[in-house]
């Protein structure tokens, strides 16, 4: 499993900013190197003890990353991750989280976005 990015994006609207929504989205190349396919549970955005989960509107860019994948295949996908107050206010100021996919628990470094995220 290989992270390639950490994004972390200020929500699109004033009154989203006002609430602390915040989008964080998590580019993922998963292979499976076992001889068996691999079915991962859902990922989950793991700060202080938060989990959070991926978001349900995000289903599309994330398939790859969820769905059943065969032995020596490989998959890229982008996990997106909707957060709001404390949450946001955690990562703003450390930027770090933690990433739990396919049996592991990776650290990310999060890039803080000064632009919102595009749409999609």
């Amino acid at each position: 499993m290989q992270v390639l990015s950490a994004t972390l994006f200020p929500a699109a609207t004033a009154s989203g900013r006002a609430r602390g929504r915040a989008r964080v989205s998590v580019r993922v190349r998963v292979t499976n190197r076992d001889s068996t396919a691999l079915t991962p549970p859902n990922p989950l955005l793991l700060t202080g003890s938060d989990r959070i989960g991926v978001d349900p509107r995000a289903q599309k860019a994330a398939d790859a990353l969820i769905q059943p994948l065969a032995p020596s295949k490989s998959a890229t996908g982008e996990l997106r991750f909707e957060i709001a107050g404390a949450v946001t206010q955690r990562l703003n100021t450390k930027p770090r989280a933690r990433l739990a996919i396919v049996n592991r628990i990776v650290t990310l470094k999060v890039t803080i976005s000064p632009t919102p995220a595009p749409p999609g």
